[in-house]
């Protein structure tokens, strides 16, 4: 039998391991793209060029959302520290109908959905790259 304990504490160490290779997955997308737009031996079209840059922007886009589930994140905690200040309180309940919650969810989910997208996008023009 799990405890709630245990899974809560799984759920965390999982959620913090899937956002370290969220970030890892789009600095090495973004590291290989710039390698492969400042290659000299072998020229790529114009067409292929706008999807690698495209890709770079759906990386840093990834990115940008991870910081801001972080910032939500912060905010969320913020607010509840506060409201137990103001209420005299050692234990609180999470309020998941607040937009701050909501926004964490939404930018956890959303990166890992995005990072997705961005992957395979960079393997079918990788393919049409090695194609030519």
């Amino acid at each position: 039998m799990a405890r709630k304990d245990f899974i809560i504490k799984e759920k965390n160490f999982h959620s913090d391991k899937i956002s370290t290779q969220i970030r890892a997955v789009a600095i090495g997308l973004l590291i290989i793209i710039w390698g492969i737009l400042i290659e000299k031996a072998k020229p790529i079209s114009v067409a292929l060029k706008k999807h690698l840059l495209a890709i770079a922007l759906i990386a840093l886009l990834v990115m940008f959302l991870d910081f801001l589930q972080y910032l939500f994140g912060y905010a969320n905690n913020t607010a509840l520290l506060h409201q137990m200040d103001k209420e005299k309180k050692d234990e609180i309940q999470y309020d998941y109908s607040d937009w701050c919650y909501k926004g964490q969810r939404c930018c956890f989910w959303s990166k890992i959905i995005i990072t997705f997208i961005a992957f395979f996008y960079f393997i079918i023009v990788a393919i049409f790259i090695l194609i030519k």
